[in-house]
């Protein structure tokens, strides 16, 4: 008997991402800024105080408006033209800005 067909569907899909997300990612495929479900603090409407500035974002603010949790790369030697931000190595919401292929 195939030792696969003991673990469920489920149980193999996880194990599988489970594997995936344990390697390190440099540099990801898809970026959380590039998700029609990103919004950064300045782009959500923020009531303003009386000299017309936006409040200070809180440190629990989640840019993304399905409330998943991301990960950040820091840029190492900023600015050099690394790229750097949110980003999630699985999302099934994703959406891109552009219409283009998620």
């Amino acid at each position: 008997m195939n030792r696969l067909a003991t673990f469920t569907e489920d149980q193999l899909l996880e194990e599988l991402i489970r594997r995936r997300n344990q390697r390190t990612t440099a540099h990801p495929e898809h970026w959380c800024h590039d998700c029609q479900h990103y919004k950064a603090w300045d782009e959500v409407e923020r009531p303003r105080d009386a000299i017309g500035r936006i409040p200070r974002c809180p440190d629990d603010f989640n840019p993304c408006t399905k409330g998943h949790k991301m990960q950040f790369v820091v840029p190492e030697d900023y600015p050099d033209g690394q790229e750097w931000g949110y980003y999630r190595k699985v999302c099934a919401d994703r959406l891109p800005v552009d219409g283009g292929a998620a």
